[in-house]
């Protein structure tokens, strides 16, 4: 979007719905980092990291400094991860091999089929 599109425009207008609640806690503590989605102009919404800080001044009370930091790829890389996970698991359910994965902590995360037996 063009920046005269932007200037003057209430930061509403760029929130997806979803996020609007996350996005005015941020707002009203003044400080503070997560992760909304923001409305592209063609209705599609972005997954972005925001991290926001008070400018509040006596001739400005209500201004902040916002930085976005796009997650698109990230977010798509996780999905991805997850899916390769979930067929990896799947395909040791489905051999003879036993396996097991822990934490850091030494927790199981998963034990395959084939362990117990």
């Amino acid at each position: 979007m063009p920046s005269q599109g932007i200037v003057g425009t209430s930061v509403y207008r760029f929130i997806a719905p979803e996020s609007e609640i996350t996005f005015k806690a941020l707002l009203e503590n003044g400080i503070g980092k997560g992760e909304i989605k923001l409305q592209a102009e063609s209705g599609i919404s972005l997954p972005v990291y925001l991290s926001i800080n008070s400018l509040w001044t006596k001739e400005f009370p209500n201004a902040w400094c916002i930085v976005v930091t796009d997650m698109t790829e990230l977010k798509k890389a996780e999905g991805e991860l997850l899916e390769s996970e979930a067929r990896f698991k799947a395909d040791l359910e489905n051999s003879s091999v036993i396996a097991w994965m822990k934490d850091e902590e030494g927790l199981h995360t998963f034990l395959s089929s084939n362990y117990e037996k």
